[in-house]
């Protein structure tokens, strides 16, 4: 069982609802840590990190985060989300928010 810590999602945040990410086949994935920069101090964004599992409906989806509202310049949290093989994790935001989400893969 090998793990392997790896950048799920490094760039800019989108501001409709986007997958980013598919826990590849053949693996499981943890969600460690997540970190926002607000690059537009002064104004609130809200922000939604989601997971949707393999396979299922809109109605199964779950948000990890959902509207929270970043005012601060950095936003930093330690998470232990995780997720099966074709797991979705999309993200929505403002686009002068960037972000950093990682976590590990591993053989199931």
């Amino acid at each position: 069982m090998a793990l392997q810590t790896t950048p799920i999602v490094r760039g800019t945040v989108t501001a409709a609802l986007t997958p980013v990410y598919t826990v590849p086949a053949g693996k499981v994935s943890i969600l460690k840590k997540l970190i926002l920069h607000n690059t537009n101090l002064g104004v609130e964004h809200g922000f939604t990190l989601r997971v949707t599992p393999a396979g299922e409906a809109n109605s199964a989806e779950w948000d990890v985060i959902r509207n929270y509202l970043l005012n601060d310049s950095i936003f930093n949290m330690d998470l232990s989300a995780p997720l099966l093989e074709g797991d979705v994790v999309s993200i929505q935001g403002d686009p002068l928010t960037q972000i950093y989400l990682g976590g590990i893969e591993t053989d199931p």
